[in-house]
């Protein structure tokens, strides 16, 4: 079953008419080949029909710049609310580039050492029968090397613990970013709640992303993409009541971009410290599933890579249950894509339009 096209106001389609004019009519692919915007929108359109994805916004980015921004279907099919450029998704693990982009900056300000161990900062109780924690760095916990496991809900007993030798090997953790986000707010004197509005003060604000939230603020239902699973809505609306620096990021297409902007062009951090950042710390494991599924080989400081016939390009995916999303960005051309769905197929989607970019 298809979704039906939407269904839009004539001030609406004014907006869309204004908003496209202002954007090259052509977009180049990695290889420098042109793509036609209005193929590449019938395309989209007809992919997400096929894996009935009910809406996204994509945003490609050529020379640094979006010269392709576009809106898709439906925000919210109950009410026929189309997805407009204002549009709200959960970015979802997407949190975690733009989280280690704010932790070296902090570092480039001389507030953490990336190779200070966090219980310096801040014990973590939690892990006091084990002392391998205290060798637990920033550069493991953004390389994904710190031994702690994704969630320590997914234990048998729901207990915290370290599966290896902090530092020696790959293994993907979300609890890793949280024991550096407590560290975080203990540095910059804040806590869960209040380090959202730091970050939005720091970050945010200078890279011109209005449109981003880390914590939930009152007004932004209106805004925000409802998820959706096979068609179906599988849980409320998730309001982020405190910081999660792995996944409780809200923001549109069009903020992603000017974050991955900021990274290509060194707005914040200086080209030595952007050079660091995105340096490969670690390969993943031959045959990981992440390699398998993504084709990314190693990770850098919160950013994955992947190999490409033009080089090496920067990654990264978000999956919140029903919201999907993926970017990809090469730093010598500027050429990337950010892809945002609220679908649990939204990663079928986001490869294919990464496909059309790289081959």
């Amino acid at each position: 079953m298809n979704y039906p096209l939407k269904k839009t106001s004539i001030l609406f389609l004014a907006m869309v008419v204004l908003f496209s004019a202002k954007l090259p009519a052509q977009v180049r692919s990695l290889s420098g080949r042109p793509m036609d915007t209005a193929a590449l929108s019938v395309y989209i359109k007809k992919q997400m029909d096929s894996l009935k994805v009910p809406g996204a916004a994509v945003c490609i980015m050529n020379n640094n710049q979006v010269v392709y921004r576009h809106a898709f279907g439906y925000a919210n099919l109950e009410q026929k609310r189309p997805v407009t450029e204002a549009t709200l998704f959960e970015a979802a693990s997407m949190t975690k580039p733009l989280f280690a982009y704010y932790v070296d900056w902090l570092a480039q300000k001389g507030m953490i050492g990336l190779d200070k161990p966090l219980y310096q900062y801040l014990p973590l109780p939690d892990l006091d029968y084990d002392p391998r924690y205290k060798k637990i760095t920033a550069r493991m916990v953004l390389s994904h090397t710190s031994g702690l496991p994704n969630w320590r809900a997914d234990n048998r007993g729901q207990e915290l613990d370290i599966k290896f030798e902090p530092g020696t090997q790959f293994s993907y953790s979300g609890e890793g970013y949280d024991y550096l986000a407590k560290v975080v707010a203990r540095i910059t004197h804040t806590n869960a709640v209040t380090l959202g509005l730091r970050i939005r003060r720091d970050l945010f604000i200078p890279l011109g992303m209005q449109d981003s939230y880390l914590v939930w603020q009152d007004g932004l239902e209106d805004r925000l993409a409802t998820g959706y699973e096979d068609g179906k809505t599988p849980r409320e609306i998730w309001k982020p009541k405190v910081v999660n620096a792995a996944s409780s990021l809200l923001t549109t297409c069009g903020d992603y971009a000017r974050f991955l902007s900021a990274v290509i062009s060194n707005k914040l951090l200086s080209k030595p410290n952007t050079e660091l950042m995105l340096s490969k710390q670690v390969k993943l494991p031959a045959g990981h599933i992440i390699t398998q599924y993504f084709g990314w080989t190693d990770w850098a400081l919160g950013f994955a890579v992947k190999p490409t016939a033009y080089g090496d390009v920067y990654a990264h995916g978000g999956t919140n249950e029903d919201f999907q999303s993926n970017f990809m960005i090469d730093r010598k051309t500027g050429t990337g894509f950010i892809s945002m769905t609220n679908s649990n197929h939204g990663h079928e989607l986001n490869k294919k339009i990464e496909a059309l970019l790289i081959n």
